[in-house]
């Protein structure tokens, strides 16, 4: 019998993920199997020395896929690396089940849960100024009572898509009807599907994501990123990334430019955000797994929550793990759901590092990205990637979606600041129009 490890995905996000860790265990000396749903696309199918079809990742289906799979192999861990949703249940939450089943390391369910529900999140921590709203109605009750300005954004949702500020009334009802009108055209339609959350006390809550929003006080202050690990027991967060330069549009945020050490904070602050997120992590009972934690950080507030992602962030966070804890973070993963962990809040690296991200104007089909190279000869520069290839359709009108990323070292914030500055003006992007 050889010893496997099982991968279930259901979701075309996070597929680069996917792919990383399947790799780590193939050189570790597991099988890599994987239970695919309809979603999953465009992927090397043949590193996996099994692959599994289901239509609904429904636990049931999933069990008799992990009975075949048991014939032949010893499943020591179940992976699910996106947390996509399948005919009202949460997959990740359906993999913990049967990694708990086994004996095996697993996720908190309750705590994917509230990670992939922003209500359930805020709810579970006691905070008050938010609301599900679904009509226009409950939109004005709650934003007079939580007060302007407001956030209205999807319950599920990722890349920024549709955060819409509202200053006032008038505001917040176009808001509303530009939600009812574009969440349906979301690109990772799969987080918006109606699915129901039974709670301790074996309360079933129903969600409908592309009818009732999330709204919720707006928040000033610098925006930060913390990545933790968390074991069963420990928390770890070694790196905090400053958002050193965001725009606000008029339905997307995007995050241009991100540094850590963070250039603006002291370390009087970076604690506070530290102890706020141990804080929060311990109160939605999260284990064995990276975290993604965004917040703002006033200086007469405090650190603020944005979310909580259960997961690696994504863009170039891996490089940030690498550089400044000193490890392969997909490597991690695998020892963290192996019951292997033995991370150490290990210093690598304390200069300054930036991540630079480039938008394109617009959604489409990518026909060209040029400039690309040049950016390697900039000053710093460690990293370049174009993202999406050429004939890729793309998102990126309504959410986030960067088209080029880099990772670099650095003087100082301004440095990173004048080379992003300089690689606006060599990069061009051609998006053409999707087919009808």
């Amino acid at each position: 019998m050889k010893n496997s490890i099982l991968f279930i995905e259901n979701s075309k996000r996070r597929q680069k993920n996917l792919i990383a860790l399947a790799e780590r265990a193939k050189m570790r000396g597991f099988s890599p199997i994987l239970i695919k749903g309809d979603l999953v696309e465009d992927i090397s199918l043949g590193l996996f020395e099994r692959v599994f079809s289901v239509s609904s990742c429904n636990l049931d289906e999933l069990r008799k896929c992990c009975d075949e799979i048991d014939k032949s192999y010893v499943i020591k861990s179940c992976i699910n690396p996106s947390s996509s949703f399948c005919n009202g249940q949460l997959v990740a939450a359906h993999t913990a089940m049967l990694a708990k089943e086994r004996g095996l390391v697993h996720h908190s369910i309750q705590a994917l849960y509230q990670c992939n529900n922003k209500y359930l999140m805020r709810e579970k921590l006691g905070e008050d100024n938010f609301a599900l709203v679904s009509s226009v109605e409950m939109l004005m009750y709650h934003a007079q009572r939580i007060g302007y300005p407001i956030i209205l954004k999807p319950l599920t949702g990722v890349s920024s898509h549709l955060i819409l500020q509202c200053k006032n009334d008038e505001d917040a009802i176009k808001a509303f009807r530009t939600m009812r009108e574009k969440i349906s055209r979301g690109y990772y339609q799969e987080l918006y599907v109606n699915h129901s959350y039974s709670d301790f006390s074996g309360k079933v809550r129903c969600f409908s994501p592309q009818c009732e929003f999330l709204i919720e006080k707006y928040l000033y202050g610098t925006e930060v990123t913390v990545e933790c690990v968390v074991t069963e027991n420990e928390i770890f967060m070694p790196i905090v990334h400053e958002k050193l330069q965001i725009r606000e549009g008029e339905r997307v945020v995007y995050e241009d430019i991100l540094i850590t050490p963070p250039s603006s904070l002291d370390q009087k602050a970076v604690l506070s955000i530290r102890s706020h997120v141990e804080r929060v992590v311990r109160m939605l009972g999260v284990q064995n797994t990276f975290l993604h934690v965004e917040l703002r950080y006033d200086h007469e507030k405090g650190p603020q929550l944005i979310e909580v992602n259960h997961r690696l962030g994504g863009g170039m966070i891996y490089k940030s793990w690498e550089t400044f804890a000193g490890i392969d973070p997909y490597e991690l993963e695998l020892d963290l759901m192996l019951g292997q962990c033995n991370f150490t809040n290990t210093k690598n690296e304390i200069s300054s590092h930036g991540m630079l991200f480039f938008f394109p104007p617009k959604g489409g089909v990518v026909h060209d990205v040029q400039g690309v190279e040049k950016l390697c000869s900039l000053r710093g520069m460690l990293h370049v990637e174009q993202t999406f290839s050429k004939g890729s359709i793309i998102p990126g009108d309504d959410e986030e979606c960067f088209l080029v990323q880099c990772w670099m070292k650095a003087d100082s914030a301004s440095h990173i600041q004048k080379t992003y500055e300089a690689a606006c003006k060599i990069l061009t992007f051609n998006i053409g129009e999707t087919s009808k």
